[in-house]
């Protein structure tokens, strides 16, 4: 995780052979804390991160 809020975050991909799936599971998990559920806004394939942010279900 690099960081999150109620809006959303940045997650990072690195380590993980199922990168962007894996990290739309650790985004989705950040929202369910407010009662809403991840969107992937795009992947930086140079910093292996992922932007997300938190919607309504």
């Amino acid at each position: 995780m690099v960081s999150n809020n109620s809006a959303g975050g940045i997650v990072s991909l690195r380590g993980s052979l199922n990168g962007q799936s894996k990290g739309m599971a650790v985004a989705d998990a950040e929202c369910k804390k407010y009662g809403k559920v991840a969107r992937s806004l795009g992947v930086n394939e140079i910093r292996a991160t992922m932007r997300y942010e938190c919607v309504a279900p």
